[in-house]
């Protein structure tokens, strides 16, 4: 499972450092076309149909109360429409001058339709009995993107998607499981918590807000469909709490700073439920790459506090800091 997994982050990254590139490399344009190409270099480079999504990062983490791991993200998406207004390394379609002038024309008001997928797990590397592989995130979703122009609001997105735990275990009342499970929570045993099965069905509308040259906000909002998150164990099981108690609408503000010659990366993710400042949570970032003669290092640094640290413990208040390297910026 893990070769799997850093296989396709590798292959990600290679697809989007391969393709996405000038777009007069491989074939020749016409002097009109290269003309606009100049008014919008946007739309005249090559972007492979995969692609990363979100950040992919690879940490090592401290989280209170349980054992240190290694956190392996990774995100990646595929374009069901065209990626970029250039034939080149787009197998699936051959397109004519007077098609790539127009695309290139429209380029700045385009829409996209696309799958993503977003995978998390954590490998306790000698830390817990056999070193289990634990995963926390399976979040597939289809996605609709419409750029606006001229506009502070860079895109809107809306999507149908599905997040889980992948996990098998269900707490069912009737055969003494929430007996188990509280004393699992009394005992602070996380490995049992980890086998808890949780899933969710969702519509999400989100956006991108450009705030300056290097700083962006991004705002999404989360429908539920069904939820598949009851607890019945700890402080909260007396509120029936679920899972939009706690994840309902994120802001994410992401700036970049020139630091000796480096760009550095900041970001700081909030979320919040529908019960407001008691659920909310907050994560904090920093990537900034470490450069020593031809050795280059994207070093990260993250801290998660408050719940939502887990989703098959999402009640939990944890602080967790890890660090490691971050492959893709936002």
């Amino acid at each position: 499972m893990i070769k799997l997994v850093f296989l396709g982050i590798f292959l990600t990254n290679f697809f989007s450092l391969t393709f996405s590139r000038s777009a007069f490399a491989d074939h020749p344009v016409s002097e009109e076309i290269a003309k606009i190409c100049n008014e919008n270099k946007m739309a005249c480079k090559e972007y492979s149909r995969l692609s990363p999504y979100e950040p992919n990062y690879v940490i090592w983490q401290d989280t209170d109360g349980d054992e240190q791991s290694l956190e392996v993200h990774y995100s990646f998406r595929y374009m069901f429409t065209r990626p970029h207004c250039m034939k080149g390394h787009d197998f699936l379609y051959d397109y004519s001058p007077e098609d790539t002038k127009k695309c290139i024309e429209d380029y700045p008001e385009r829409w996209e339709v696309f799958f993503a997928y977003t995978g998390e797990f954590d490998f306790y590397m000698g830390t817990r009995d056999s070193g289990p592989v634990i995963n926390r995130v399976s979040n597939p979703g289809f996605h609709y993107r419409k750029y606006i122009s001229n506009s502070s609001f860079e895109w809107l997105n809306l999507s149908a998607e599905h997040r889980s735990n992948g996990q098998v275990t269900e707490i069912d009342e009737r055969d003494g499981a929430v007996l188990k499970t509280q004393l699992a929570y009394n005992n602070n045993n996380y490995e049992y918590f980890d086998g808890l099965s949780r899933g969710s069905n969702y519509i999400q509308l989100e956006t991108k807000i450009k705030v300056s040259d290097t700083a962006d906000i991004y705002i999404n909002l989360k429908h539920y469909a069904s939820q598949n998150t009851d607890v019945n164990w700890g402080p909260e099981a007396a509120n029936d709490p679920s899972i939009s108690d706690y994840d309902r609408i994120r802001f994410i503000w992401t700036d970049r700073w020139m630091v000796r010659g480096k760009r550095m990366e900041t970001s700081i993710e909030w979320l919040m439920g529908d019960e407001g400042l008691d659920t909310d949570s907050f994560d904090f970032a920093i990537a900034y790459p470490f450069k020593y003669k031809k050795l280059a290092i994207p070093f990260y640094v993250r801290y998660h506090s408050g719940p939502m640290n887990t989703l098959s413990n999402y009640t939990l208040d944890q602080n967790s800091l890890g660090i490691g390297i971050k492959l893709i910026p936002f």
